[in-house]
């Protein structure tokens, strides 16, 4: 028995609920071009253990969200030269493991920054952050590089100083939101620019957990 999701898209159903990757490689094929990304790709590569109940994808396209079985799919339309640093992995178009970092601190509604935060926590050992830097720079936003900047000195993790440098050659003296889903705080941070709403300990709560 076959399901259609939209114009000429099938998904062939089984008795049994379908693997998560399953899902993802179906996700993909709906819209083209589109990729796997924000929290659901943090969560692929096993850089948070929360897992969304929402699978999200970038696309260039505007498109409705879509169910399949009981998962919602939601489509996230970013500018067509942000739509870069993807791959395919085991039939998912995915992205890369920096681009899901850059993703998700540009749009911190479809994953909370303490969730992205832990994220690059755990990845430092596994990202290149010459690629990070480069793809947060090329995404074109001053807010976005200061967020960058802001978490890998708050994390204190230890890269080149002129990757560092080169963030803050690419932010304007605006005072932007650390969170842009909070309300404004009285905390700032004069070296990045930053009205800091999202407060350190809340960023950093996991590590009192593990």
């Amino acid at each position: 028995m076959d399901k259609k999701i939209t114009a000429g898209k099938y998904e062939l159903l089984s008795l049994s609920e379908k693997p998560k990757e399953d899902l993802l490689a179906i996700s993909c094929n709906i819209v083209w071009p589109s990729y796997v990304s924000f929290w659901t790709a943090l969560n692929f590569y096993k850089f948070t253990e929360q897992s969304p109940r929402t699978i999200f994808l970038a696309t260039t396209k505007r498109k409705m969200q879509k169910k399949i079985n009981s998962t919602t799919v939601q489509f996230i339309q970013i500018k067509p030269d942000r739509f870069f640093g993807y791959t395919k992995v085991d039939n998912i178009c995915i992205a890369e493991k920096e681009k899901a970092i850059v993703d998700s601190l540009l749009f911190p509604r479809y994953v909370s920054l303490d969730e992205t935060c832990k994220s690059l926590e755990n990845a430092k050992k596994e990202i290149s952050f010459e690629k990070l830097v480069d793809y947060t720079v090329r995404m074109g936003n001053f807010s976005l590089n200061k967020r960058l900047g802001y978490l890998i000195e708050l994390l204190k993790i230890k890269i080149d100083p002129e990757l560092i440098q080169t963030l803050q050659e690419n932010i304007n003296r605006s005072c932007s939101l650390l969170d842009p889903t909070k309300p404004k705080s009285k905390q700032y941070d004069k070296r990045w620019f930053l009205n800091v709403n999202f407060p350190k300990e809340d960023l950093l709560y996991w590590r009192e957990i593990h």
